[in-house]
């Protein structure tokens, strides 16, 4: 007797798998086995926590046959993040997982994580240059009055600033370190060797998507590289850096609205001003038109500058903690991530391409894998060959 234990992935908690079900009792048939079907249904929501608690049931279920049937051969066949709980079960379940005679994971994304080496500086400048630019844009529109900045001063503190409160409040009592290892250790591409079949459909939107997370993250670290410069001297010099900052910060608050409010008075825009007092020649006004220039041009443009870079890392980042399901956002900054179609090792993938047997399937290839007509036949063919050259090795 062969049973086949079913795990579907995220978002599909009612999948119905008739064709594969079909293969897979063939396959079993042709060489003298008889086959049961059992599927392990878990909430399928995008969590790696919700992935875990999956790993533990599909543990009970292959206890339970153990229980039952002592001898039976078990087979997991998991698609899609199913593929990720299947993963954390012979991680978290070496003993059970050697009771498998074979685990298929189907258009499944591996997750490859490690700790960023600088991920304490990305806490310390994201907070740095977030909040200040926030901060004096707000009261630069509160001191304006008019119609359009207030507006404006209201859409980004519902959009920007509340989230931004939030994520501050999420940050108040972890440890960066832990997260990361705890992160690190949700990775799926170190499952221990093992018979496994590998298969993934061309034009797999799901694996595109969670790429151009990958690539959208990618981005945003070289972007981090313009904070990296401008905090390297801050980082070595930290009192300095703390008195600096804490002079531009009040300056900004100061002399920015104000700033705004002259020229608007005068009609003159900055480098009109400043042209006026360079002219003058005299030295007094030279240095007061140049520091009324930085004041109220250059610190805004480069507070705007490092708030817009550090707030698309943030946004990265985010995207990147709901794409793969991590339970805290911050766990983005701490790690680098990669996606990989198999794991660590040396294994074969088989990769079904572009032909069109859809065969009123529908257009979502994430789906073919256990679907179409090639993705079967190599299922079976790799069931075929588990079923006669691949006893457990439960003990």
């Amino acid at each position: 007797m062969a049973t086949f234990i079913l795990v579907h992935g995220t978002f599909a908690k009612r999948a119905l798998w008739p064709i594969l079900q079909q293969g897979l009792t063939e396959a079993a048939n042709s060489v003298g086995e008889d086959a049961k079907v059992k599927e392990v249904t878990w909430s399928g929501r995008n969590s790696a926590q919700h992935r875990a608690k999956a790993a533990s049931k599909l543990a009970r279920a292959v206890q339970e046959i153990r229980v039952d049937q002592p001898n039976e051969r078990i087979i997991v066949i998991a698609h899609s993040h199913g593929g990720s709980a299947a993963a954390y079960f012979l991680k978290s379940h070496a003993a059970l997982g050697r009771c498998l005679s074979g685990c298929a994971f189907l258009s499944v994304p591996f997750v490859a994580i490690r700790l960023r080496s600088s991920r304490r500086r990305i806490l310390l400048l994201l907070s740095y240059f977030i909040i200040v630019p926030l901060w004096v844009a707000a009261e630069a529109m509160k001191d304006l009055r008019t119609s359009i900045f207030q507006w404006i001063f209201t859409t980004v503190l519902f959009f920007v600033v509340t989230p931004l409160l939030w994520y501050l409040y999420m940050l108040r009592d972890f440890d960066p370190k832990a997260l990361a290892e705890t992160t690190r250790r949700a990775q799926t591409v170190d499952i221990p060797n093992g018979n496994y079949l590998f298969l993934r459909h061309s034009g797999d939107e799901a694996a595109a998507a969670l790429s151009a997370t990958q690539f959208f993250s990618w981005i945003t670290m070289k972007l981090f590289r313009l904070l990296e410069i401008i905090s390297d001297p801050l980082l070595k010099f930290p009192v300095i850096a703390a008195v600096g900052g804490l002079l531009c910060f009040s300056l900004l608050l100061k002399y920015f609205p104000e700033g705004l409010r002259y020229y608007k008075s005068t009609g003159l825009g900055p480098i009109q001003l400043l042209s006026i007092y360079l002219k003058g020649g005299d030295p007094y006004d030279i240095a007061t038109g140049a520091a009324f220039f930085f004041v109220t041009v250059v610190l805004p443009i480069a507070f705007i500058i490092f708030g817009i870079t550090a707030g698309m890392i943030l946004l990265a980042q985010v995207l990147t903690a709901r794409s793969f399901g991590w339970k805290n956002i911050a766990a983005g900054l701490m790690v680098e991530f990669a996606v990989e179609p198999v794991p660590f090792g040396s294994y074969p993938l088989i990769h079904i391409d572009w032909s069109d047997h859809t065969q009123d399937i529908g257009d979502m290839t994430h789906s073919w894998s256990y679907q179409q007509s090639d993705a079967i036949r190599a299922i079976q063919h790799w069931t075929i060959e588990t079923l006669q050259k691949h006893p457990s090795e439960c003990s």
